[in-house]
Parts: structure tokens; C-alpha cells; sequence
């Protein structure tokens, strides 16, 4: 990983707006800035915004930032121009020109990593941030900016460190050292392990949001509810059975909770090939789907209830009880049309998804590979066993305590491989 070259990239979305920015790093910032703008060495004073024109391009701002008080721990220069994409391309082609390579995806926060101005659990959180699709989930993810997760895991890894020291340092001594498991008081860590990795499901939730499907016999409504949902009209609503004959996938935001809303084919014996694929396609969002919103219709007597996998959690919806009452339904009683029973749905929609979830207010872990990490602890600190178990041979205690520390080190990155820093960077866009 060479950090002795400069790069260059576009920081802001290609398109028209108000400004849009270059960022160049590295040790040639300064002197590549020069060329571009013409101007003199006094002009780059750290943290002060100055005016200047580069050459047939645009009138601009730009701010030197010295290292290491910068985003990636390097010479740092941001160049403001007017918004649009042919400025910002010819300036950045000019910045190679002068010198610069033009950066790769997530590259300033990977020299920000490798610099030491931040670990890897806050550049994940930093990629949970920009994706984020509802205010929830940039709450939970901005909440780790203050480092309350890398703290703790910090603080656990701390704790089995000078466990380790100390089997160690005894087992430098003569004879077979045997020590009792209640010794060692790792029930604590455990639980602590066993916190934290249920809060993934939460970070899952909140940031990359679930998937749920709307399904039911053909004018049903689900069309309708799908729209009321979305408080826009979105799906075509027809009288005609079979209107729906794919698949329509859109996000909606329930109480802070991203969900993508999947409107599909209704359900029945199709009469021509393409509403029999719009019916399989149904049945295979069923199968992918969080949860399912099965739609019946109560003006319709005995309903065709359609298969739901066994385990699967499912929200009945008795639609049209505007038209028919429904003393004896087993679910959410509405009228899409009416808007009936729609905020009873979304709070039963809520609490399908986050039944079983504990938050204890604490640090969230965001991303699978934060919680693989975790389980790897925790399974190694397992295997030592537990206070029911009498004693066991201090070197086989040292080599579990030693797997544990590394799998916490990963999450850090105090110990972690070029392929995983690779992995993770890629993720953002280039010029982050």
C-alpha cells in the first residue's frame, strides 16, 4: 500500500448544482495546485480559503489543508468551482496533467486508515451514512462517529490482552500449570460479545432496511395498499383482475425503518404465459421477503390464504371492510381507498420486523462483518469453556485467548489483512 504518490478526484455528484469539487492528497498536492492556479507559495496558507482562475476552465476557490490536520493525514487541497460536469472533468484532467493519479474508489479514507485518522468500525460507519435511507438509520449510524462501538471493543480486547500476559508469563515457569476456569472470569466478556452482536440485527434493520411483500388473489387491493404506504400513487390500480403482472420493488420509510414495498402478481391460476410468470415471480418475492403483507378481501367471503413458508412472519390485511364488515378477521382491518386502518398497519409492520430485537441503548454494530468478528470471539472464548468446567491446560487457554483478540483486532483494524482493507474501500464512491 504506497502512499508516496498524489491523487486526485471528483468529491461531488456529477451533474449540475451550485459547486462542485476537486479534492487532490498527497505529497505533491501543493505543488500540482501551483500549476493549476498560477499562483505564488504564500497563497497556500493552511486552512484559508483563497480566490483564482484556472486557465480556460473556471473561476474558482480552493483550500490547502497541511498534514497531518487533514481528512486522509495528508497534504490536502480542495477546489471549488461552479457546479457542472464539464468544469469539475477538466479541472481534475488538468490536476493529472500536473501530476496527480486519479484516486480509486474510497481511496481518501483508506490513506485516512492507513494514516491513523481513523479505525476501520468508523469508515464503515462513514459508508452506513451516506447509504442510509431514512433518518433512524443515519441516527444509528452517525452515533458511532463518537467511537462508542471501536471503545468498547477496544476495552474487551484490553481486558483479554492482560489475561493473556498473564497465563503467559506462567507458563514460562516449570511444570504443567493447570488453572480453574472460574479464575479466569471471561462469563462477563461473553455476555458483553453476546450484546453486541445482537445489536446487528438492529444496524442491519435500521440502515439497510427489509424487504416486504405484498401478496394476494388478483383485486385485492394490494396495488392500493402498496400506494397508501407510499403516500403516492405509484402502482397502477385497475378494477381488471390481473392488472399487476410483475413485480413493482419501491422503499417506503415505517416509523424509521427503510422497508422496500414489493407489489406483485396476484396469485391464482394464470390464464396466459406472461401473468403465469408474474405469478412465479410472486411466489419467489415470498421467499425472499422479510416479512409478508397477505392482502384478502373481505366482500369476498372465503379467501385463498396462499402458502407462506412455515416460520415466515406474516401480517394478515383484511382490505374493503369499507364495504363489508369484518368482526371475526384474524389481522389489520383497511380500506386503501379510504385510508382505514393505515396507521394500525404501519405500527404492526414495525413491530413484525422488530420483535425480538434488543437495543440496550449501547454501541450497534453496522456491518456482517463487525458481527462475523464477534461470533469468532465469542466462539473461541467458548471453547475454553465455562465455571462448570474444572480446569484446563494453561497453553490451550492462551491459544483461544489469542484467536479471540485477533478476530477483535479485525474489526478495528489493529490486525487485519490488504484484501479486507481493499474489500471494505471499494464500497465507496470514488472521491470519498
Amino acid at each position: 500500500m504506497l502512499l508516496n504518490d498524489t491523487i486526485a478526484a471528483i468529491a461531488t455528484p456529477l451533474g449540475a448544482g451550485g459547486v462542485g469539487m476537486v479534492r487532490i492528497s498527497g505529497e505533491k498536492a501543493q505543488e500540482i495546485t501551483k500549476k493549476l492556479l498560477k499562483i505564488k507559495k504564500n497563497h497556500l496558507k493552511p486552512r484559508l480559503m483563497r480566490h483564482g482562475f484556472i486557465k480556460n476552465i473556471d473561476e474558482v476557490l480552493f483550500v490547502y489543508y497541511k498534514a497531518p490536520k487533514s481528512y486522509t493525514g495528508e497534504d490536502v487541497v480542495e477546489i471549488m468551482g461552479h457546479g457542472g460536469i464539464t468544469i469539475v472533468k477538466q479541472i481534475l484532467a488538468r490536476a493529472v496533467d500536473c501530476g496527480a493519479r486519479q484516486a480509486e474508489r474510497g481511496e481518501f479514507t483508506k490513506r485516512a486508515f492507513l494514516n491513523g485518522k481513523m479505525d476501520l468500525i468508523k469508515a464503515e460507519t462513514i459508508i452506513s451514512m451516506i447509504q442510509a435511507k431514512t433518518k433512524e438509520g443515519l441516527r444509528a449510524a452517525s452515533g458511532q462517529l463518537e467511537g462508542g462501538l471501536s471503545d468498547k471493543i477496544n476495552e474487551i480486547r484490553g481486558k483479554l490482552m492482560e489475561k493473556l500476559e498473564k497465563i503467559e508469563a506462567a507458563i514460562d515457569f516449570p511444570g504443567d500449570l493447570i488453572l480453574k476456569m472460574g479464575e479466569l472470569k471471561i462469563e462477563g466478556i461473553v455476555r458483553e460479545i453476546e450484546g453486541m452482536i445482537s445489536s446487528a440485527e438492529l444496524g442491519k434493520i435500521t440502515t439497510e432496511g427489509v424487504k416486504i411483500a405484498i401478496v394476494g388473489e388478483p383485486n385485492v387491493g394490494k396495488s392500493s395498499i402498496l400506494n397508501v404506504l407510499l403516500k403516492e400513487s405509484r402502482a397502477i390500480v385497475s378494477a381488471i383482475p390481473g392488472t399487476t403482472r410483475d413485480t413493482l420493488a419501491e422503499w417506503a420509510n415505517i416509523n424509521g425503518v427503510p422497508v422496500m414495498l414489493v407489489d406483485t402478481a396476484g396469485i391464482r391460476k394464470g390464464k396466459d404465459e406472461v401473468e403465469r410468470e408474474g405469478i412465479k415471480r410472486a411466489i419467489k418475492s415470498i421467499d425472499e421477503a422479510d416479512v409478508v403483507l397477505q392482502i384478502i378481501d373481505v366482500t369476498r367471503g372465503k379467501a385463498n390464504k396462499c402458502e407462506i413458508p412455515e416460520g415466515k412472519p406474516l401480517i394478515r390485511v383484511y382490505n374493503k371492510v369499507d364495504l363489508k364488515d369484518c368482526k371475526k378477521c384474524d389481522g389489520i382491518k383497511t380500506s386503501a381507498i379510504n385510508n382505514i386502518g393505515i396507521d394500525a398497519l404501519e405500527k404492526e409492520i414495525y413491530h413484525k420486523i422488530m420483535s425480538g430485537i434488543r437495543n440496550n441503548g449501547e454501541a450497534v454494530v453496522l456491518s456482517e462483518r463487525q458481527r462475523q468478528k464477534l461470533i469468532m470471539a465469542k466462539e473461541s472464548l467458548q471453547k475454553m469453556g465455562g465455571s462448570d468446567r474444572i480446569s484446563m491446560e494453561a497453553s490451550l487457554i492462551a491459544l483461544e485467548l489469542k484467536e479471540a483478540i485477533i478476530a477483535l483486532g479485525e474489526i478495528t483494524g489493529k490486525e487485519v489483512s490488504e484484501q479486507v482493507i481493499n474489500n471494505i474501500f471499494s464500497k465507496f464512491c470514488v472521491g470519498k
